[in-house]
């Protein structure tokens, strides 16, 4: 036998103590609570943040749209001479 279940039977009971039965639950009206309103608030409040900070990043880059297209379309020209036939 473990220890804990030595330690239990061990202890006395109180006399005229009953368990009662858990109170029945009813699914239908199961709400999220403020627990869960608060949880939604605190992703809704980070998400934004994330927002404004990629937008920020985003708008330091600096693109070159001609240069994008010209650097594409010639890939190869740019290789040295051994690398090219590889």
């Amino acid at each position: 036998m473990n220890p804990l279940a030595l330690l239990l039977s061990a202890m006395p009971s109180v006399p005229g103590a009953t368990t009662s039965p858990a109170p029945a639950v009813d699914p239908d009206r199961v709400t999220p609570g403020v627990l869960g309103l608060l949880g939604l608030v605190f992703l809704v409040v980070a998400v934004y943040f994330l927002w404004r900070s990629m937008n920020r990043q985003l708008r330091k880059v600096d693109f070159d749209e001609s240069g994008a297209t010209a650097s594409a379309a010639e890939p190869a020209s740019e290789l040295p001479t051994d690398q090219q036939s590889s």
